[in-house]
């Protein structure tokens, strides 16, 4: 029997067998487009650390004395009265005081630090539209305020004449009815939208990292995204915050000029300084209670998420002060290491993971140094297939690092970055200021700099391995965000040892 032909316009296009078979072929390709390619996982590789040996006919760069720095700008304190001190902190360029009124609070943290951010500032622009007096105040728009877990900074940089007037404003700031002005409903409105710009950004993962690194139970975590709170603010409740929030408060006023203080200037001073609110709710110390939770492997499950955001870190114990002359300082160790495996292009694992293997576009370290907490913090992210020999290859490193000793070339590297790092906050006075807030906020002086300097001076390969023995040696904290059906089977096959949780 012969076949039919198709013809189209007088053209033969195929047979009817011919076009049954095309179709058949046709739909095989289809469907077989539509399934899912199996992911093929990157492998896992031997840690190697970077190379730092000098270039040839590189010029040679004289190291500066930083004990010289240091003593021309150390501060000079006075006691105003048992509850308020006086700074002056000299090397500031500019003719015009910069002004810190600052209220620490070093043994707990400040409830609802983001809602008194958020009031500071629409207080900041409330004054600067305000109406000029008869005697105008020509520097409120220089109005800046900064707010932590354990401090409170109100800023304007004056001239010499404006000096008490300016110190005047900023304790007026602090009073009972100071916020009765702002618009309350706007204020809840910008709170709500940090919120949702905060989960757009992938704070979800930033949320439970920092509910596993401190542990349920620490005060940070209560101190922040009150949303009961947020969404029912008044003026009555902002003030009762601002309230809790001064008599829980030490107070300190640094100024930033290079003349000291006349004794009739520190009189009209320390009179103002009174009008602040008395402290009268200082707590004792809370005991650090975080408990490791060995290999456990924390995993927010985001079906569809073509990457896979890594953190994992450490808690260390509050030994700042510690007497034991076998262990590290925790402050020292956490920024150390932070530096030596996290500091970006000549870190060990940005050069390795990102520099040599490629499996991400960038892994940091940072160091939280708090009053009442000391974290260390390794993060970064990774495609789907890469997840395994990533996270694998960040704990080589933590094992490597404590069992091989580096080399001097990169101890070296890795002190000349501190030190680089270090005259770039000294010239800067608005981060040396910063960083004594952070001095300050931990009952620390300018001493704990000068020590920490001398620590880095001292730096060799066995300091390093001690530091990386002494936080590296159980299983770091770890909380993941990806696509856990993808990369489950991965993490299983390269983590063998890890329990993985969904909370």
């Amino acid at each position: 029997m012969r076949p039919f032909v198709v013809k189209l316009c007088g053209i033969k296009l195929c047979s009817i067998n011919s076009c049954l078979l095309l179709s058949f072929f046709l739909i095989l390709l289809i469907c077989g487009g539509c399934q899912q390619t199996k992911m093929t996982f990157t492998p896992v590789q031997s840690p190697e650390p970077p190379s730092f040996k000098p270039l040839i006919n590189a010029p040679i760069v004289e190291s500066s004395d930083s004990s010289l720095v240091e003593h021309h700008l150390v501060p000079q304190v006075s006691v105003l009265d048992p509850f308020h001190l006086l700074h002056i902190l000299p090397g500031r360029l500019s003719t015009l005081n910069r002004i810190h009124l600052v209220a620490v609070s070093p043994n707990q943290p400040y409830q609802d630090a983001d809602i008194l951010a958020k009031a500071f500032t629409e207080k900041g622009l409330w004054l600067a539209n305000k109406p000029s007096a008869k005697t105008p105040f020509n520097c409120i728009e220089s109005f800046n305020s900064q707010v932590s877990l354990h401090s409170v900074t109100l800023t304007l940089a004056c001239p010499d004449d404006q000096l008490e007037t300016a110190l005047s404003l900023l304790v007026d700031i602090w009073s009972t009815d100071s916020f009765s002005d702002l618009d309350i409903a706007k204020l809840r409105r910008q709170l709500a939208l940090d919120k949702h710009i905060n989960a757009f950004n992938g704070n979800e993962i930033e949320k439970l990292w920092a509910e596993k690194i401190l542990g349920q139970t620490h005060p940070y975590n209560g101190a922040l995204n009150n949303e009961a709170q947020q969404k029912t603010l008044t003026h009555q409740s902002l003030e009762k915050i601002a309230h809790q929030a001064g008599i829980q408060s030490q107070w300190h006023l640094i100024i930033e000029r290079d003349a000291s203080i006349e004794p009739q200037q520190k009189t009209v001073i320390a009179a103002q300084m009174k009008r602040l609110p008395v402290p009268s709710s200082f707590s004792e110390p809370k005991l650090d209670s975080f408990k490791p939770y060995g290999k456990t492997l924390y995993v927010i499950d985001a079906p569809g998420s073509v990457q896979t955001q890594v953190r994992l870190g450490y808690h260390l114990p509050l030994q700042a002060h510690s007497s034991d002359s076998g262990q590290i300082d925790s402050t020292f160790s956490c920024e150390l290491l932070s530096r030596w495996l996290g500091r970006s292009f000549s870190g060990r694992l940005y050069y390795d993971l990102r520099e040599r293997r490629g499996l991400t576009y960038g892994i940091y370290g940072r160091c939280f140094d708090n009053p009442m907490a000391t974290i260390l913090k390794y993060y970064g992210s990774t495609q789907l297939q890469h997840t395994g020999a990533f996270i694998k290859g960040i704990l080589d490193h933590l094992q490597l690092a404590q069992t091989e000793l580096a080399e001097d070339d990169e101890v070296k590297a890795l002190a000349d970055y501190y030190q680089n790092q270090f005259n770039l906050m000294f010239d800067d006075p608005a981060h040396r200021t910063a960083r004594y807030i952070q001095l300050l906020s931990k009952q620390q002086d300018w001493q704990a700099i000068v020590n920490q300097q001398a620590q880095w001076q001292r730096l060799n390969s066995l300091t390093l391995q001690q530091a990386a023995q002494q936080v590296f040696h159980a299983p770091p904290v770890m909380v993941i965000r990806g696509d856990l059906d993808k990369i489950k089977p991965d993490l299983q096959e390269k983590l063998p040892d890890w329990h993985i949780v969904t909370p």
